[in-house]
C-alpha cells in the first residue's frame, strides 16, 4: 500500500529512512539546513577547505530521480489529530505515516564564548575565524569529534592545538586507560597537546580558568561536549519524552509516529552514533512497509584516524584484559570467562574484519599474533 510518509530531519537516519521507503511511497524529507543531506561525521573536511559539497550523501537532484520530495525549512509543530506538520514559514504537509529523526543539538558551556560543530555552516564559521586570527586552538572535549578536529586544524593550518578533557583519559567510552595514554602520547609527538582530568569553569582576561585554579589561553575555543537530543518539537506535540523520544522496539512512539537517530530513547539509552541512525532510519523505513520485527541496536563500533593513526573498538570494553603488540600494531583483547567480548585495535587496520568476527567466541590470542 502506498503510504504518504513525511520524515523531519535530513540527516542519516533521515536519509537512510527516505531512501528505503522510496519507489513504493510517496517521500517528503524535510531539512532544517539549506543543504541535502550530508556526512556529518566528515565536517572537518569544511574546516579544512573541501567544498561542502563533497561531504553530501546525494546530490540533489538525486532525491528528485528517486521521488523524494526534498524540502528545506524547520518544522514547527506536530498536528497529531490531523496528521500535518507545519514550518515555521507557514507550509504544511500531510502524513499517514512520520518519521521524527531531527538528530541533536551540539552542547556548549556558559562560561566563555565559542564555536560548536554540528552542521555545515558551523564548519565555515570555524574555518573563517582560523584563517583571520593567528591565535592557537583551544577544544573542550576529548571525545571522537574533539581528537578528530584537532588533528585536522593541526594538519590543515599547522596552528597550535590544545585539547581539554574531563576525564581521566581520552575516548573513555571507545578505549580502556592503556589505549588512551598510548594514543595521547602519539598524538603529542604530532604537535597536539591533550591535558585530561581537568575542568573548565571561567575565562578571565583571555584565559580559560580550570576548576583547581590553573590558567590557560583560550584562543578560538571550540566546545566539543556532546549533544542533547533535538526533541523540542515532539514535547511541543504532546508526544512523550525523557532524556529523547520514547520509542519501544519496532522504533513506534505513538500510533503513527516513528522517532530514530540521535532524538530517540529506547529502553533508557540514547545512541549517538551514525552506525545507529543509519539502521534505525532503515528499520523503521521497513516497519512502516509491513516488517513487523522488532529492532536490537549493534554492539558497538568505532572506527577513526587520527595524526596518521588508525583506532578501531568493537564490542564490550569492560573485562579482563589481554594485551598484544607486535610490528608496531596494538591489539587489546577485552575477554571474560574464556570469551571475547571486545577488541581495541590501534595501528592494526587490516585486523578489522577478524576482530569483528571473533567477538562472541572463545578467546583466541593467537588469531593477533
Amino acid at each position: 500500500m502506498n503510504k504518504n510518509v513525511v520524515i523531519i530531519g535530513a540527516g542519516i537516519a533521515g536519509a537512510n529512512a527516505a531512501t528505503t521507503l522510496a519507489g513504493k511511497n510517496s517521500v517528503t524529507l524535510i531539512g532544517r539546513e539549506s543543504y541535502p543531506p550530508y556526512y556529518r561525521m566528515r565536517l572537518e573536511e569544511v574546516i579544512s577547505g573541501k567544498d561542502e559539497s563533497t561531504i553530501f550523501i546525494h546530490p540533489e537532484s538525486w532525491y528528485a530521480e528517486k521521488g523524494i520530495s526534498l524540502v528545506y525549512g524547520a518544522a514547527a509543530k506536530i498536528d497529531r489529530d490531523g496528521k500535518k506538520v507545519h514550518l515555521a514559514d507557514g507550509r504544511e504537509f500531510d502524513y499517514d505515516e512520520l518519521i521524527i529523526a531531527t538528530g541533536s543539538d551540539a552542547v556548549n558551556l556558559p562560561f566563555a564564548e565559542g564555536y560548536t560543530l554540528r552542521t555545515i555552516d558551523d564548519a565555515k564559521k570555524i574555518r573563517a575565524a582560523i584563517l583571520s586570527s593567528d591565535a592557537p586552538v583551544s577544544i573542550i572535549g576529548g571525545g571522537l569529534l574533539g581528537l578528530e578536529l584537532a588533528d585536522t586544524i593541526k594538519t590543515a593550518f599547522d596552528r597550535p592545538v590544545t585539547v581539554f578533557e574531563t576525564s581521566e583519559y581520552i575516548l573513555p567510552l571507545q578505549l580502556d586507560r592503556d589505549s588512551a595514554v598510548y594514543l595521547k602520547e602519539a598524538m603529542a609527538e604530532k604537535g597536539i597537546k591533550i591535558v585530561t582530568g581537568i575542568k573548565m569553569v571561567a575565562e578571565r582576561d583571555g584565559k580559560l580558568i580550570a576548576s583547581d585554579g590553573s590558567e590557560f589561553e583560550k584562543g578560538i575555543l571550540i566546545y566539543s561536549v556532546g549533544s542533547r537530543p533535538a526533541k523540542a518539537i515532539a514535547e511541543n506535540s504532546g508526544v512523550k519524552c525523557n532524556r529523547g523520544i520514547l520509542v519501544g522496539n519496532n522504533l513506534s512512539s505513538c500510533d503513527g509516529i516513528y522517532a530514530v537517530g540521535d532524538v530517540s530513547e529506547l529502553d533508557g539509552k540514547c545512541f549517538a552514533l551514525a552506525m545507529y541512525a543509519r539502521e534505525m532510519g532503515i528499520f523503521a523505513a521497513k516497519n512502516i512497509d509491513g516488517d513487523s520485527s522488532l529492532y536490537s541496536p549493534s554492539e558497538p563500533s568505532t572506527i577513526l584516524k587520527v595524526s596518521g593513526i588508525d583506532v578501531a573498538s568493537f564490542g564490550i570494553l569492560d573485562g579482563e584484559k589481554t594485551l598484544v603488540e607486535k610490528d608496531g600494531r596494538r591489539v587489546t583483547l577485552v575477554h571474560s570467562n574464556g570469551i571475547l567480548k571486545g577488541v581495541i585495535l590501534i595501528n592494526a587496520k587490516p585486523m578489522m574484519m577478524k576482530a569483528r568476527g571473533a567477538i562472541g567466541k572463545p578467546l583466541d590470542v593467537s588469531l593477533f599474533e
